[in-house]
């Protein structure tokens, strides 16, 4: 018969501080291009907090299939092709496609704002 395992002691656990998981919030973001849109309509706080989640959901499957691609080519760093196959598998045919275009030319306007002139 195996050994039970000894509970770490009680002073050990009441010093270690609980961190809350930290979530990005794009609910500001949301809110901005809305008004841009239409300023004339609001929404509410609980429909911002739903998009947020959905938002954040999105992410994390995407970031988690790029990460399960770049652990099958042997890769420690997640590249720019992992994240487009992620993009493929997750979404369905032209939403993966739009997807990939937009995320091309804000990546190529992005690019032209903050390059250096020396």
């Amino acid at each position: 018969m195996a050994p039970k395992a000894q509970k770490k002691p009680v002073a050990d656990q009441k010093n270690k501080k609980l961190r809350k998981k930290s979530v990005e919030a794009y609910g500001i973001n949301v809110l901005k291009t809305l008004k841009l849109i239409n300023p004339d309509i609001g929404i509410t706080r609980d429909t911002i907090e739903n998009i947020n989640f959905f938002v954040n959901h999105i992410l994390d499957k995407l970031m988690k299939e790029a990460s399960r691609l770049a652990t099958i080519a042997r890769k420690r760093t997640i590249t720019v092709t992992h994240v487009h196959a992620a993009l493929r598998l997750v979404f369905p045919g032209k939403l993966a496609d739009g997807a990939i275009s937009e995320g091309n030319k804000a990546v190529k306007k992005f690019n032209e704002n903050t390059m250096c002139y020396d």
